[in-house]
């Protein structure tokens, strides 16, 4: 029987054909594809392969089934290295190109001999020769070259990688060249620039030459018999480097050894290490590389014991010989990277004899987990001796010897005990961790003995191991359970545990837990013994009844609605208790007490809050069956059946969230049977699901009938896996229970149904499941092509099992073909079913690639680009190509500096375009002077001084505001504007103050250069300043400012300011007369306005506790940054030297009132809050740690400990500790401190330790994604030498390096890395920091989200103060399009500042040498620089490569490698 024809599967039978493939026969993959009539298997890349699947993939014969799988997600390197197994061009270079792929992969793939074909890796070849840089995601992306026979290739992985490559990899890259001496020549050549060779290569290289010269043969060698030519020594040379020798000797001079090399002769390594040991690098890289022997490990860490142990892969052996080498180096570490281990319990029994101090011993056995010795151990040496424990705790941290000799000690007696005056050290993670190895039973019997400190500490926080609770809970004496009752990891069932004990300080423990939930609160307040047979109440805990009468927590008071206690009822109802559950409290207060008791209630009332219940009571009262008179109307809460009704219910999806929010708060009661039995008869919302999920009483079988159908319940757990159609809800009921038990993963397989609903869970599960479905495979289908076509087209219908579907397809198809007709089939499918030519596509860029080029790309800037270069070269071609000539005629007149589209266009349209082009030509061509004032000025079309002449005076106050970007005036503008007033007024205050009113007057509508000649002659002179004539002021230089303000009233200066800061200009003439005249109220004025951190730098110096007030900002906001608070509240001096320590400026009344107000802490403004620990003033630093000190980390409450002793003395500070302000270990060193001679030195060498660099390194390894802004405004230590040296061996996250590089006290070093974003490069607090820091601003550009506008003032400013040279835009800025449309506007830009024409000028010539040596006239190379500039070029940019200018014109002069 046949299988008949087949339609297009969708993704179950993806999903089946990867199962299939996973237990198919060889060459089943191909079959199938031909079967199907696909061109290549879709599934391949549609649906994810487990790791069986991908290698018969990677084997099959089928070139097209390997091709697609070569374009799957997921490859592991074997898969890949199975891939090159077969050559063909398509695969290599999707393997070249793959993340994965190793260098030895892509030395092959290049390698002599491995395609015949000219052509067959063209693109990739050419895509390696534009790409100039290697980039760490793709190593030896460039590098391997060096294997290539294509001269040229070898030659640009020479000069791209230089000597990052390898002596053995030069010269490999050398031999090749050899039969190209001239070539080679030209490399060795001092004057083609910096060697890229070793020294000692670069001997080699020369004197193969010279030895070839002498023997007058070829370059290959062949004129020489004797085997003694250039050619045959240097493949000797070759042939050592590749060799064992070649790489000890890469090894021991620092090279990348051995990272391109398939194998490594460990053995050899090992030799030379042991008769020498290797540098540090070296050992670096041998200890991370995954094939390192454990041997090699050993030795090498005996020599580096750190590198080592930072980077080789934990293992038992490493652990071992650290603890037999003195001193233990790096074993924590060690200990810490190899984790937990039942199966290795020696490791535990080394490191109790042989590790000392003990307190190490204790800290690697803490990583190591417990293990039965050091059960044993403790057991026979401590027991359950609470004086033998209390021993080991004082001890431990002291004692020298060995762990198991300081046990051996504290049990003989050579250990004395600790004295009755001895401070017993804080709980440490070893201690802890010892006291959780004992044997059980000793815990048990221990744990009553030990003091509540160390019970608190040891149960009362943290994770507990799975022991520990049941031996906390059979331990006696109810100070156990309490420190138990505290833990907030607990779970709520946990907690339930607890309060069985019936103690009253156990439950008032679970009560304050904040996990305890409402019910469970309800339960003990309500005084109800769980205890079976116990009738009595369980008494209420003193002290937890006066906390909660004093708490406004509505989740912590609402449960005592259920006690029964007059005062605890009444503060239970709050403004949110509703009358029935109110009701409900005052029968509850009359059943437990009485009336007596209820009168009490009725007393306790203000009479101005009277309640229809209590008045309800009060009648009650009077009558002597009153109880049950006032039981009439009680809502049913005792009731089992009365919330099931209310859930039950039908109501919307809101109102059933408002119903939780308060239902959770009555007092019901909980009875599941009815719940679950309600549940499956009218099914619950999902909130109330959640809420019942919550309670302490759900068990694991009351959770899965809350979570099943019904019908689950009743049936086997087969049957009912059988009965039901497998979807998401039935996938979660059969993981859990395969987890319990009840069924095997494999019934997924056999018992699932129908069978395409089963598929997509069946790696969900675990192996078995699947690894049953690729059994039955390979037992029925392997080898039958037509059974897999039958099970595919059956998948979508199919209702039985997978098991069945695979078996029915074995059924229906026949016997399946032997052996011999399989490769009949085989034989045929070679001869009717070639290949396409293996040709891979043009350009070899992946769709992430293709988005990032766009991304650096300006098609728009392509003709003023072209126009620039064509300018420079005399008889330059034009462009040819109708498809680069269609961009360059879109462009939009406002994109080309000039009236029109230039001449040489228009020509080269008229020849080579289409007739669509010209039209569009035609179409884009308009009158310049119909351009914006501003673009206009920038193309050169308007001198800036004409722009602002004739500009309405009114819109010069002070300009209009299309001539602000980011809120920053254009510096052209701005000149202008400044000469032509200064030329008119002058610092004749008669003239200013006539223009100053004329700005009020007609005049103003008309020129600015008309007011400045003719109104300030007709006007009378004005001496009040307004806001219109404070714009004209503000063009004024210093001399016009002294001169003129004298003469206006007294609020004109403030006047003048507020005009600055409204309109965004704030000049520096202006801010130097405000700050030399010291003009306070107008300084004020700056202080509320800007945010700029060098003004604000510079309002503080002015020391007026006012305008550091308004800095300051509110308490509670992000209006001022951390640096600028810490500087106000450390109250010291900027503008002058402090006198001494007491020297300290005032902070203002209004400071100190809003920082002294009512505290408000949330997590987002915390960095605002804890500033003030820092604060030099003891008042303001006790407010923050009563406020909110227990968020607060140490660091910080060691700061606080310091400010008040320095500032408040050392009884301030004690009163800090008694008051408990501190936290524990605050408190311990402040003691400490205060009992040395220098107090304040004790408490900054701890704060040094605290706040180190390295702590800074690690808290930023460790923060969010986003939190490390918040950590750097952390007052730590920055050594900028340690921060480098950390990223350079395992380096931050870009974002957060980034950050850390844009830090105003960041060395240059970082410069490139600041500038990751492109709001970076318009930041002028970085670009101005120092030529370094404008190089990298340049070179580092991400994208083109910058308008070209704002691009350009950028490099106006650096170009104009000298940051930058015109030849460093040329060969560092990157975005050549722009770079070259920058330059194409400036140099036709009118009255440029004389600095920045002249760095314009060196720009310019610049590009004109280099034009005319790469380009010359050469027509193809315009052509392709043409087609570079519009993005028609498939090669350029090259992802991580340059696109500064002169690296477009290398790209442009290139011939391509191959011609097609």
């Amino acid at each position: 029987m046949t299988s008949g024809s087949v339609t297009r599967y969708g993704r179950n039978g993806a999903q089946l054909l990867a199962l299939l493939l996973a237990g198919a026969a060889p060459g089943d993959a191909g079959r199938v594809r031909r079967r199907l009539g696909e061109e290549e298997p879709r599934y391949l890349t549609w649906v994810p392969l487990t790791a069986e699947a991908r290698a018969q993939a990677a084997g099959d014969p089928d070139v097209r089934v390997r091709r697609a799988l070569a374009r799957a997600e997921g490859l592991s390197v074997d898969d890949l290295a199975a891939l090159l197994d077969r050559p063909d061009p398509v695969v290599d270079q999707c393997v070249y190109e793959h993340a994965g792929a190793r260098p030895w992969m892509r030395r092959l793939i290049l390698s002599p001999g491995r395609h015949p074909e000219p052509t067959a890796l063209a693109s990739l070849l050419a895509r390696i020769r534009a790409t100039t840089q290697e980039a760490p995601a793709l190593p030896h992306f460039v590098g391997a070259a060096v294997v290539s026979e294509a001269p040229e290739l070898a030659e640009h992985a020479l000069r791209t990688c230089g000597r990052a490559l390898t002596t053995a990899e030069q010269l490999r890259a050398v031999l090749g060249l050899f039969s190209h001496p001239d070539r080679l020549r030209a490399l060795l050549a001092p004057a083609t620039g910096p060697a890229p060779l070793h020294p000692a290569v670069a001997d080699i290289a020369h004197r193969a030459l010279e030895a070839d010269g002498d023997t007058g043969g070829g370059g290959g060698g062949g004129g020489d018999t004797d085997g003694d030519t250039g050619g045959d020594r240097l493949r000797a040379a070759v042939a050592i480097a590749e060799g064992s020798e070649g790489l000890v000797a890469g090894l021991r001079a620092g090279e990348a050894e051995p990272a391109w090399r398939r194998t490594v002769d460990w053995d050899a390594i090992v030799t030379a290490h042991q008769a020498a040991p290797l540098p540090e690098p070296a050992v670096r890289v041998l200890a991370a590389h995954p094939d390192c022997p454990e041997q090699l490990l050993a030795d090498l860490y005996r020599t580096h014991p750190t590198v080592v142990a930072e980077a080789a892969p934990p293992c038992p052996a490493l652990l071992r010989v650290a603890v037999h080498t003195p001193g233990h180096p790096e074993l924590l570490r060690i200990a810490a990277g190899l984790g937990p281990s039942s199966d290795q319990p020696d490791l535990s029994a080394v490191v109790l004899d042989t590790v000392a101090p003990a307190r190490t011993a204790a800290q690697a056995l803490l990583e190591l987990g417990p293990t039965a010795p050091l059960r044993i151990l403790l057991h026979r040496q401590l027991g359950a001796d609470p004086q033998r424990w209390a021993t080991l705790r004082t001890s431990l941290s002291r004692y020298k010897g060995t762990l198991a000799g300081l046990l051996a000690g504290i049990a003989d007696g050579t250990v004395p005990e600790p004295g009755p005056t001895v401070i017993p050290p804080a709980l440490t993670k070893p201690y802890r961790f010892l006291l959780y190895a004992a044997e059980p039973d000793d815990l048990r019997v221990l744990l009553p003995h030990l003091p509540d400190e160390l019970l608190h500490a040891l149960l009362g926080k943290g994770a507990l191991p799975a022991h520990a609770l049941d031996t906390a809970l059979a331990a006696s004496g109810p100070r156990v359970r309490a420190a138990l009752g505290r833990n907030i990891t607990l779970g709520i069932r946990d907690l339930r545990r607890l309060t069985e004990c019936d103690e009253p300080t156990v439950n008032a423990a679970v009560y304050r837990n904040q996990k305890a939930t409402l019910s469970l609160r309800r339960a003990i307040a309500s005084g109800v013994p769980r205890t079976p047979g116990r009738v009595e109440l369980v008494p209420f805990d003193a002290a937890l009844r006066t906390e909660l009468l004093a708490t406004e927590d509505r989740f912590r008071r609402s449960p005592l609605i259920t006690s029964g206690d007059p005062e605890l009822v009444l503060h239970s109802w709050g403004w949110w208790a509703s009358d029935e559950a109110r009701h409900f409290s005052v029968v509850r207060v009359w059943e437990r007490g009485g009336p007596d008791t209820v009168r009490r209630l009725l007393d306790l009332v203000p009479d101005a809050d009277p309640s229809s219940v209590l008045a309800k009571a009060a009648a009650a009262l009077e009558h002597p069956d009153g109880l049950d008179r006032f039981r009439e109307g009680l809502e049913p809460y005792e009731d089992p059946e009365a919330l099931p009704q209310v859930f039950a219910t039908p109501r919307g999806r809101n109102a059933t969230r408002r119903l939780m929010r308060e239902i959770v708060h009555e007092p019901y009661v909980y009875d599941f049977p009815c719940l679950v039995a309600a549940h499956h008869e009218h099914t619950f919302e999902p909130e109330p699901i959640e809420e019942l999920l919550r309670h302490e009483d759900v068990d694991e079988a009351i959770r899965q009938a809350l979570t099943t159908r019904a019908s689950a319940l009743d049936a086997e757990p087969v049957d009912h896996l059988r009965s039901t159609a497998y979807d998401a809800g039935l996938h979660g009921w059969f993981v859990a229970t395969v987890e319990r038990g009840l069924l095997g993963p494999e019934r997924l397989v056999d018992t699932a149904q129908p069978a395409a609903a089963a598929l997509p869970y069946l790696g969900h599960v675990g192996a078995r499941a699947r690894g049953h479905a690729v059994d039955l495979v390979r037992e029925h289908l392997a080898g039958h092509p037509e059974a897999w076509v039958i099970a595919l087209n059956l998948v979508g219908t199919f209702a039985g099992s997978l098991a069945e579907l695979i078996t029915t397809a074995a059924s229906v198809a026949g016997p399946r073909p032997d052996a011999e007709e399989l490769a009949r089939l085989d034989a045929n499918a070679r001869t009717t079913d070639a290949p396409d030519p293996a040709e891979a596509p043009v350009p070899a860029l992946t769709h992430a690639e293709q988005r990032e080029r766009e991304k650096v790309l300006d098609p728009h800037a392509a003709l003023a680009s072209a126009h620039l270069l064509r300018t420079l070269v005399a008889a330059a071609p034009l462009p040819t190509d109708p498809s680069v000539l269609d961009v360059l005629a879109a462009t939009h007149m406002t994109d080309f500096p000039g009236p029109s589209h230039p001449d040489w266009l228009v020509e080269a349209c008229e020849r080579h375009a289409s007739p669509d082009t010209r039209r569009r030509l035609v179409k884009q061509t308009t009158d310049g002077h119909g351009k914006p004032d501003l673009l206009a000025c920038r193309q050169g079309l308007v001198a800036p001084s004409e722009m602002v002449a004739r500009t309405p005076a009114r819109e010069m106050s002070p300009l209009p505001r299309d001539w602000f970007t980011r809120d920053v005036p254009t510096g052209a503008a701005v000149s202008a504007a400044r000469r032509l007033v200064a030329d008119r007024l002058g610092t004749d205050p008669e003239r200013w103050l006539r223009a100053l009113a004329a700005m009020d007057t007609d005049w103003a509508d008309r020129p600015f250069v008309e007011l400045l000649e003719h109104g300030s002659a007709d006007t009378v002179p004005t001496t009040v300043l307004t806001p219109a004539g404070a714009g004209l002021l503000l063009h004024a230089g210093t001399d016009a400012l002294a001169a003129v303000l004298p003469r206006l009233d007294a609020q004109a200066t403030l006047t003048l300011t507020e005009r600055a800061c409204a309109t965004s200009h704030l000049p520096d003439a202006l801010l130097d007369h405000l700050f030399t005249h010291d003009d306070r109220a107008a300084l004020l004025v700056l202080a509320r306005s800007s945010r700029h951190r060098e003004l604000h730098l510079r309002l503080l110096a002015v020391d007026d506790p006012t305008i550091n007030a308004t800095l300051f900002g509110a308490a509670h906001s992000s209006s001022s940054t951390v640096e600028i608070r810490r500087i106000i509240l450390s109250r010291l001096p900027q503008g002058r030297a402090a006198d001494g320590p007491d020297d300290l400026l005032p902070l203002a009344p209004e400071l100190r009132e809003r920082l002294l107000g009512r505290p408000y802490f949330d997590k987002r403004s915390a960095e605002y809050h804890r500033v003030l620990v820092e604060a030099a003033d003891p008042e303001l630093v006790e407010h923050a740690l009563a406020s909110w000190g227990k968020r607060l980390p140490l660091p910080d409450h060691l700061l606080a400990a310091r400010n008040t002793l320095r500032h408040g003395g050392p009884d301030r500070l004690r009163s800090l500790i008694d008051r408990g302000l501190l936290s524990v270990g605050a408190a311990k060193v402040a003691t400490k401190a205060l009992s040395a001679p220098d107090p304040v030195a004790v408490l900054t060498t701890r704060l040094d330790k605290e706040l180190s660099t390295e702590r800074l390194v690690a808290k930023l390894r460790t923060c969010g994604e986003y939190d490390h802004e918040e950590i750097l405004d952390l007052p730590y230590t920055r050594d900028w030498d340690v921060l480098i040296r950390a990223h350079e061996q395992d380096p931050f996250r870009a974002r957060v390096w980034g950050t850390i590089a844009r830090l105003p006290d960041a060395p240059d070093e970082l410069a490139p890395a600041a500038f990751e974003y492109w709001s970076c490069f318009i930041d002028r607090t970085l670009t101005d920091r120092g030529a370094s820091w404008a190089r990298a601003a340049i070179g580092n550009i991400p994208n083109l989200s910058l308008q070209r506008k704002e691009w350009a003032a950028v490099l106006d400013a650096l170009l104009e103060r000298g940051l930058l040279s015109g030849k460093e835009i040329i060969h560092g800025g990157a975005m050549a399009n722009r770079m070259l449309h920058y330059l194409a506007e400036i140099s036709v830009r009118q009255e440029v500042p004389t600095a920045l024409q002249a760095a314009v000028q060196d720009a310019t010539n610049e590009l004109a040498v280099l034009a005319g040596k790469l380009l010359g006239t050469d027509d193809e190379a315009w052509q392709r620089l043409f087609a570079a500039l519009t993005g028609k070029d498939p090669h350029w940019p090259i992802p991580d490569s340059r696109t500064t200018p002169a690296a477009l014109l290398h790209h442009a002069s290139r011939t391509p490698l191959v011609q097609r």
